[in-house]
């Protein structure tokens, strides 16, 4: 979402836009340089937040020599030639100014065995009440909040940020632990920083206005915009793997841990095969998605269990053709989240004409719009026999599909206009 919101933001906003990082040891946002910015967005070229952010016992002298050695080491010829090579008195800032300026020249994509930590130049130490700085990322984990807004009281700058959902705050269970605390703080700030807060669905909008008016916390403005999907093309069609040919599979897509209700397809395909709603040996359960917290006994269970150990197959990281393919060839896509703020691995099944079947927490009923069955959560048996009548009847499976033909996807073009609307406004 960030990358395709930065790749549009200049045509909505004109040559105003500058793209920037925060370092949160540094204190100060850093100019990206305007010739890396389309590499970043391609996901072609990456900032270092570790550099960005040293850990506490990293002095900065010892941070500046890191970044000398490493420059020596890439470019010599270009380092022993400038006048500042010999130094060893730079400041942090100096330094990355320096390298900024040595990895300037010639610069092509593939030409340097690193761009990681080359993509920065020079704080930005200008803006006023006619800046707005929009955030879209993880600010939580990058930024410190009150010093943005010790910032924001002496410069005048207004402050924009999406919201993606308020889980922290109101299902803090399907948090990891040691992020819940962090997040709530995070939360608190953020509401006294902000000028404006955009939300990603209605369905998030509406839980952060009841959260403000429920803490009587005095209200940022607040927008809405849909994420956007531009749906996935396989340039050529890949051989479906060994494991599922000839099978039927169930297919779902999402990082694998508690919040994200796996456990009630393990629970309702061993319960479908036990009543005789399906026949094992035919019907599997795909599974995309790195392993996130708190799920090692139900993988556990999985593999050891005889019903499900050869017919639960897992994904971690698959290149996008692999997973286009998954989704082509999959008998229906499955959504059991408990909660989601959006949901946008059920609109891509969507806006592929899958047959699609999501609980039914408000944000994936708001994005399906009709366009798929919705179970409870919680309900096992519900979910064994929705999954069971998708495996056998042909008929109910061609309406599902039908329906979600029905309706229009929203591209990332759409959503960029939304969003550019509500920073204007």
């Amino acid at each position: 979402m960030e990358r395709e919101l930065a790749r549009r933001a200049r045509s909505f906003l004109g040559d105003g836009v500058i793209f920037s990082v925060y370092s949160r040891k540094l204190r100060s946002f850093y100019r990206v340089k305007d010739q890396f910015v389309d590499a970043i967005c391609r996901g072609e070229a990456s900032l270092s937040a570790a550099e960005l952010n040293p850990e506490d016992g990293d002095h900065q002298d010892a941070v500046v020599d890191r970044i000398l050695r490493h420059s020596r080491a890439i470019l010599p010829e270009r380092l022993e030639k400038s006048s500042i090579s010999t130094l060893t008195s730079l400041s942090l800032d100096q330094a990355l100014e320096f390298r900024s300026q040595l990895y300037e020249r010639d610069w092509s994509l593939g030409n340097e065995p690193s761009l990681n930590h080359y993509l920065i130049k020079g704080p930005i130490d200008d803006l006023g009440k006619n800046d707005i700085l929009v955030s879209v990322g993880l600010d939580w984990e990058y930024k410190d909040i009150l010093d943005i807004i010790d910032k924001k009281k002496s410069a005048n700058f207004r402050y924009y940020s999406i919201i993606h959902d308020l889980i922290p705050l109101t299902l803090p269970h399907f948090v990891v632990p040691s992020y819940v605390y962090l997040l709530r703080g995070y939360f608190g700030d953020l509401f006294w920083l902000a000028d404006k807060c955009i939300a990603n669905s209605k369905t998030t909008l509406t839980a952060v206005s009841d959260h403000l008016s429920r803490w009587k916390i005095p209200p940022p403005k607040l927008g809405m915009f849909h994420l956007g999907c531009d749906l996935p093309v396989a340039e050529q069609q890949l051989n479906r793997p060994s494991e599922l040919i000839g099978k039927k599979f169930a297919l779902y897509v999402s990082t694998i841990e508690p919040r994200k209700n796996h456990r009630v397809l393990y629970d309702a395909y061993q319960h479908a095969v036990e009543a005789g709603l399906i026949d094992p040996d035919e019907c599997y359960v795909v599974f995309v998605g790195h392993t996130g917290w708190n799920v090692s006994n139900l993988l556990d269970e999985i593999r050891a269990n005889p019903i499900t150990r050869d017919r639960f197959i897992i994904y971690e990281a698959v290149p996008d053709e692999f997973l286009v393919s998954l989704y082509q060839d999959a008998r229906m896509v499955v959504f059991p989240s408990f909660y989601e703020g959006f949901g946008l691995s059920l609109v891509e099944a969507i806006g592929l004409g899958k047959a699609c079947i999501a609980s039914d927490t408000p944000a994936l009923v708001e994005v399906a719009a009709g366009r798929a069955a919705h179970v409870p959560a919680k309900d096992v048996f519900s979910w064994a026999e929705q999954m069971a009548l998708l495996f056998n009847d042909d008929e109910s499976l061609t309406k599902l599909e039908k329906a979600s033909e029905k309706g229009s996807i929203h591209s990332w073009n759409d959503s960029a206009a939304e969003f550019f609307k509500e920073i204007m406004e």
